[in-house]
This record gives C-alpha cells, structure tokens and sequence, in this order.
C-alpha cells in the first residue's frame, strides 16, 4: 500500500491532496533525487505535464488559508486522531460526512480583500516571535 500526502490547514482542519510522492528528475531531465507529488503532474504520452486545476486548487487553497499553520502530511497520521476523522477528501469531492470538515466549501470564500499590511499588523504574538527567530 502506497502513502498519499496532504497539505492539511491545521487551524481549519481541512486539506487537499498532494498524492504519492514521485521521482521528477527522471522527467524533466535531472538527477533522480529531485521528488514531487503525484497529484500535480503526470505523464501524458511519454510527456510531462501539470495538472492544471490541481495546481489551481492548490492556488486557492494557500490564499485561504495564509498566516495559517500549514503541513505537509502522510495519510498515515490519521491513526493520531482522536475526534474526527483526518483530512483524506479533496477539493474535486465531497466524501466527508461532517459538514464541518467539507473540503469543496474554501472554493466559496472570498479572497478579494487580501490586505498584506493589515494580516501583518494582526500576526499572533507566538508567531512574531518565531519569526524573529529567523
């Protein structure tokens, strides 16, 4: 059996897939230890392409969920969880039974009053102080 990832919002809740990790290197003419994930990219007729609206959703999966904690996780950590269930449906499906967790409704937001400035001055002070520490 073969382990998918998850970009998971830690504050939310919620994530989209990444799916298995693969060897670029391989396909774009570079040494073989240069590694994606499955869910961005495939071989169409010996070619390498991205898959566009995976790479959308991704898109508009950080825009949402910026100033958030964000993780790259294995499916795997779902035996961790104690209330609910892990992150494991993405943005193309509805698979999730608690409404709370629904990954289709971050499409619905709307993102048209990024405000850079004003998220800076409303950083929490655990997180200035780590970034202090850069």
């Amino acid at each position: 059996m073969s382990t998918s990832y998850f970009l998971v919002c830690m504050d939310c809740k919620t994530g989209v897939l990444l799916g298995k990790t693969v060897s670029l290197g391989k396909y774009i003419g570079c040494l073989d230890n240069i590694y994606g994930f499955s869910h961005f990219s495939a071989r169409v007729n010996g070619e390498w392409v991205f898959e566009e609206e995976n790479i959308l959703n991704i898109q508009q999966f950080f825009v949402i969920h910026r100033g958030h904690e964000l993780r790259v996780l294995p499916d795997t950590v779902e035996k961790y969880v104690e209330n609910s269930s892990f992150p494991h449906s993405w943005p193309s499906e509805d698979n999730d039974v608690d409404e709370r967790f629904d990954r289709v409704k971050f499409f619905e937001v709307n993102v048209s009053n990024i405000d850079p400035k004003k998220e800076t001055e409303d950083l929490p002070i655990d997180l200035i102080n780590k970034i202090k520490r850069f």
